[in-house]
């Protein structure tokens, strides 16, 4: 016990701080980052020598570590933010594309020569066979859009008036084997 208790001493240092409001204030700091005083003192005279010292170059103390994760979090939750944002828009734009592509079937009066939506005589004849809630959610359209989907169900009459699907009570067939 002797032994241990000279190791003690020697590891010891006793200080004197200037003002007992001091020893309070460090008390107080050392309790909100859960150290003892002991560590507290430690950490922040080690914190000082490497920087008066620049005995690592780039090394940085646990407050700059800190405080550039702090900064981190904020920008991280920036980008986030505005990710979030760029993914509404691109699924609006993506909306009005659908809309417009299928707008000129939705209209009966349009006479003009309408381009078909390779992507639907694809879906359909790759799989054979597909019911219409389905292939609503392979266009990625929803059901709720009423006017793409009126939009697509002419565009699925006109693919099934030249002869290349059929509608069948579980939805839509492909009958032929020719390119749209």
């Amino acid at each position: 016990m002797v032994s241990s208790s000279n190791k003690l001493k020697q590891r010891s240092i006793y200080l004197y701080l200037p003002s007992t409001k001091m020893a309070e204030d460090w008390k107080a700091r050392a309790e909100k980052q859960n150290l003892s005083v002991s560590k507290f003192v430690v950490e922040h005279v080690l914190d000082s020598i490497r920087a008066e010292e620049k005995e690592n170059q780039g090394a940085l103390s646990k407050s700059d570590l800190a405080k550039t994760l702090r900064e981190t979090k904020d920008e991280l939750k920036r980008v986030t933010k505005e990710c979030s944002l760029y993914r509404q828009l691109s699924e609006k734009l993506d909306n009005e594309l659908k809309y417009y592509r299928t707008r000129p079937f939705a209209d009966e009066d349009y006479k003009v020569k309408r381009p078909y939506d390779r992507h639907l005589a694809d879906l359909i004849e790759t799989r054979g066979a597909i019911d219409s809630d389905r292939l609503l959610d392979e266009l990625g359209v929803d059901p709720k859009q009423t006017e793409l989907v009126k939009g697509i169900r002419t565009e699925l009459d006109g693919l099934e008036r030249f002869g290349l699907i059929e509608s069948t009570p579980r939805g839509w067939k492909w009958v032929q084997k020719s390119k749209v």
